[in-house]
C-alpha cells in the first residue's frame, strides 16, 4: 500500500542512487531526464559549451533569448559578390563629397565636414554649414560659420546671404578658401554659393548658378530660395553691385521657367 502511493503520477517506478557522504539516496524521475537531455541540459545540470549563450537556455529559465551581433557594415552598391576587391573598386569610384565651383569655392555635402585630408589639400580655411542639425566641422585649423536653416520653401534664407557672402570673401582675400555644404548638397548651399558668385564676382543669376550647376549637376534650389534669389539680384542691381541685364539676354526669371520646366 506505501509503495504503490511512493509511485510516481506516471506510473513508472523511481530510480534511486547512492547520496554522497552516506546521505538518502537521491531519487529522479526517467521521463524528466529524457525532458531535460531533449532540451540540452546534461545530466550534471551543466550547459555544454557548444549551446550559444543567451539561447534556448535563457528561455528555460524563463529569460527572453539574448542574440549579441558585431557592428553591421553597409556593403557598397555594386560591390555584392565580388568580395575585397569588389568593396575597394566601389570606394575608389565614389565621388567626391565636395567639388570645386570656382577659384577658392567649394560646394558639397555632409559627408566634406569630415574629410580633413581633402580639405586642407584644398586649402579650405572657412566651412559653411547651412543646415540646422547636420554635424559641424572636424578639421583642425578650419574656422565654421553655421547657417541655421532648413530645406524648406518658407525658410528666410535671403536675411542670412548679405553676412554669409561677406564671411566668404573675407576668408578668399585672406588666402584661404571656402567649402559651402548643407546635408545633400543641392538646395541649400547651391543657394548661398550662387549669391556668392553674383555678390563678390559679379555674375548674374543665370550665369552664376549655370556655373554650380557646370560644377555640382544635382544642384537645385527650391522654389522659395530661387526666388529669394531673384530678390537677391533685384537688390544687388538697385546697389550697382551687378550691371542690368541687357536686351536679348536670358534673364533670370526665364532661367527660372527653363529650371522648373512647363
Amino acid at each position: 500500500m506505501g509503495e504503490e502511493a511512493a509511485a510516481p503520477r506516471s506510473g513508472r517506478p523511481m530510480r534511486t542512487r547512492p547520496g554522497p557522504c552516506g546521505r538518502a539516496p537521491l531519487r529522479h524521475n526517467p521521463s524528466r531526464l529524457g525532458r531535460a537531455r531533449a532540451a540540452g541540459v546534461s545530466r550534471t545540470g551543466v550547459r555544454p559549451a557548444s549551446r550559444r549563450p543567451g539561447g534556448p537556455e535563457a528561455a528555460l529559465r524563463g529569460r527572453p533569448p539574448v542574440y549579441r551581433q558585431g557592428p553591421r557594415t553597409r556593403c557598397p552598391r555594386g560591390a555584392m559578390g565580388t568580395g575585397r576587391a569588389g568593396i575597394r573598386e566601389a570606394a575608389e569610384t565614389a565621388p567626391p563629397p565636395f567639388v570645386r565651383v570656382a577659384p577658392s569655392l567649394f560646394l558639397g555635402s555632409a559627408r566634406a565636414a569630415g574629410a580633413s585630408e581633402l580639405l586642407a589639400r584644398a586649402g579650405v580655411t572657412l566651412c559653411v554649414n547651412v543646415s540646422r542639425q547636420q554635424p559641424g566641422l572636424r578639421a583642425p585649423g578650419v574656422a565654421e560659420l553655421r547657417v541655421p536653416v532648413f530645406d524648406d520653401p518658407a525658410e528666410d534664407l535671403l536675411a542670412h546671404l548679405e553676412p554669409t557672402c561677406a564671411a566668404m570673401e573675407a576668408a578668399v582675400r585672406a588666402g584661404g578658401a571656402c567649402l559651402v555644404y548643407c546635408k545633400n548638397g543641392r538646395s541649400r548651399s547651391a543657394t548661398v554659393c550662387t549669391a556668392y558668385l553674383m555678390r563678390h564676382r559679379g555674375l548674374s543669376l543665370a550665369e552664376a548658378f549655370q556655373a554650380v550647376k557646370r560644377a555640382r549637376p544635382v544642384a537645385e534650389p527650391n522654389p522659395g530660395f530661387w526666388s529669394q534669389l531673384q530678390k537677391y539680384e533685384d537688390v544687388l542691381q538697385s546697389q550697382c553691385c551687378l550691371p542690368r541685364e541687357p536686351p536679348g539676354a536670358v534673364s533670370s526669371q526665364e532661367c527660372s521657367t527653363v529650371k522648373d520646366g512647363p
